[in-house]
């Protein structure tokens, strides 16, 4: 344990100008160097964000063509791919076509009600509050 003089040299020694001039020196010198690790780590973590991204999209096209495989290995997958792809289906088979026209229902409806909607002529604009026809 140091006694009561050495400790007084010590703190002397460590508060003094020269030490905290050398110590001041260090910081600015190491300074920039921390700067451009720190701005290195965050480009890497950036690029490996991206390159985690891409991983993924090759992971899951790669499942995609593994099932695209096993699809292929069996006659009735072949023939859902065929169908897909080409449009094709066997002889003999019918093709059954729904169409969904509640769209044209409402757009039929929609040009009655603004045809009911519109006055006939200039009277009716004038007076047709006043009198129905």
């Amino acid at each position: 344990m140091l006694n009561t003089r050495e400790k007084r040299l010590v703190k002397k020694v460590l508060s003094s100008f020269v030490v905290t001039f050398i110590l001041f020196v260090f910081i600015v010198a190491l300074a920039p160097k921390l700067w451009e690790a720190k701005t290195r780590e965050q480009a890497i973590s950036e690029r490996q964000m991206v390159l985690q991204q891409q991983l993924k999209k090759v992971n899951d096209r790669f499942d995609y063509l593994k099932k695209q495989k096993a699809a292929l290995a069996s006659e009735v997958g072949l023939q859902e791919i065929l169908r897909e792809t080409f449009d094709v289906g066997k002889e003999g088979e019918k093709v059954l076509i729904l169409v969904d026209d509640t769209e044209d229902l409402y757009r039929k409806n929609k040009e009655v009600e603004t045809q009911k909607e519109k006055p006939k002529n200039f009277l009716d604009k004038l007076f047709g509050k006043f009198y129905n026809r």
